[in-house]
């Protein structure tokens, strides 16, 4: 997976809930970066210490972008320099 963009999150809006995903104890949301694979593209929620606690599929780059402003107020997205 190589990461594309990242953005420092705000605030979560609450607006979505995601189940059985996660690190129990992990804080809240802090960061979020899409990622590209196979031409797949992934949403990765990260906490502060950045452990990676949530993630969700999407089949767009844009599409990723909007499930991440749904879900928080966003810093700008930056793009992220691949290894």
């Amino acid at each position: 997976m190589r990461a594309i963009l990242s953005a420092e999150v705000r605030r979560v809006r609450g607006t979505t809930r995601h189940m059985g995903v996660g690190v129990v104890g992990a804080g809240e949301v802090t960061r979020v970066e899409i990622v590209s694979e196979e031409g797949s593209w992934f949403l990765m929620r990260y906490n502060g210490v950045g452990q990676i606690i949530a993630d969700t599929w999407h089949p767009s780059m844009d599409e990723a972008k909007q499930q991440a402003s749904f879900e928080y107020e966003l810093g700008e997205w930056s793009e992220v320099d691949a290894p």
